[in-house]
């Protein structure tokens, strides 16, 4: 209904899709870097553009430019890493590898794998940005600020498992190809897991109010207990399901990780449909949560089958972080209160 808004919008949103192509190409070139042990150039790069991003927002609200501006510079970006990036690859190819038959039958497979991977993402995609349409749709635009300040705040958690699963998939795939016994590095990778990610979960969740505090100045929430726990709540739980999701491909899983996601995604939009009407926030998230333990019931069941860890160690686990969930919590309350 503000038509100066959405005129804001519209031409923002006319430069980030000019910039998607491009970040395409940045992907496939960095993929070349890092596929030929460039690891220095691929992180370098990214890096400077990250840096560059920073700076693009640093001038445009200092000297007042237009919203569409930053996104305007941003595709100028794009179009420089890509550049960038692919002239990168295509150099250190050109030097170290002669293309034959061999390894077009290998960039063949990577296709099929990527297109696979491209699915997936689609479906996480639809899985993450169903809700805020939902509420939007259901309960207007203040009860979605709400929804994303609660989100935000059970982020943390998740970028914790998200960089653990990252950093170990290399080591993981080697020792895969190799043929040696990984049961003992699965178990050490999800016990260390876990405890950072309760760890992390229960200091978001006992400083929530004091965080929103000083991030907008105000308790605009009044209050999130009632809603926090559930996203902190799924986030441990989504411990396991991002290890074999990271694994899948040298396991030889990928399919069944995406028929996963597509079922989570249905639960997800049914679920949250159904309850949003009766609890609002909380049933679209409680819908959410409900699609997560389905997904987390699948791994177990992928996790079984595979035999890489037995399941009374998952429950044994799971039962253990609880407990120091629940005793952090409790010490966290008693420490406040005096």
């Amino acid at each position: 209904e503000d038509f100066d808004a959405t005129n804001k919008l519209k031409n923002s949103l006319f430069w980030v899709a000019l910039a998607v192509p491009f970040q395409f190409l940045s992907l496939a070139g960095n993929g070349i870097l890092l596929g030929l042990n460039k690891f220095g150039w691929g992180k370098g790069v990214s890096t400077l553009f990250s840096i560059f991003n920073f700076c693009v927002i640093s001038f445009c609200t200092l000297y007042s430019q237009p919203f569409f501006m930053i996104f305007k510079l941003f595709f100028f970006g794009a179009i420089l890493r890509a550049l960038v990036c692919c002239s990168a690859g295509l150099f250190f190819v050109a030097r170290k590898h002669i293309i034959d038959r061999d390894l077009i039958f290998e960039l063949n497979s990577l296709v099929r794998v990527g297109g696979v991977l491209f699915i997936s993402r689609i479906v996480g995609f639809v899985f993450n940005y169903t809700d805020k349409i939902i509420i939007s749709t259901f309960l207007g635009s203040s009860a979605l600020g709400v929804y994303e300040i609660v989100r935000r705040l059970s982020g943390p958690a998740q970028i914790i498992n998200t960089v653990l699963m990252s950093a170990i998939l290399p080591e993981i795939t080697r020792k895969l190809e190799s043929k040696t016994d990984i049961t003992q590095l699965l178990h050490t990778l999800t016990k260390l897991a876990m405890l950072l990610v309760t760890m992390a979960v229960a200091f978001s969740y006992s400083f929530a109010d004091k965080f929103i505090v000083a991030w907008l100045g105000e308790d605009v929430t009044g209050g999130i207990e009632s809603l926090l726990y559930i996203p902190l709540l799924w986030t441990v739980m989504n411990v396991l399901p991002s290890l074999y999701n990271n694994i899948a491909i040298p396991i030889g899983k990928l399919n069944s990780t995406l028929v996963y996601g597509v079922l989570g995604a249905f639960l997800n939009v049914v679920f949250s449909l159904i309850l949003v009407q009766k609890m609002g926030i909380k049933g679209v998230l409680i819908g959410t949560f409900i699609a997560h333990f389905v997904i987390f019931f699948c791994y177990l069941n992928l996790a079984k089958s595979l035999g890489l860890i037995s399941l009374s160690s998952i429950f044994n686990m799971y039962l253990k972080v609880l407990m120091f969930l629940l005793s952090s919590l409790i010490m966290v309350w008693i420490v406040t209160e005096l």
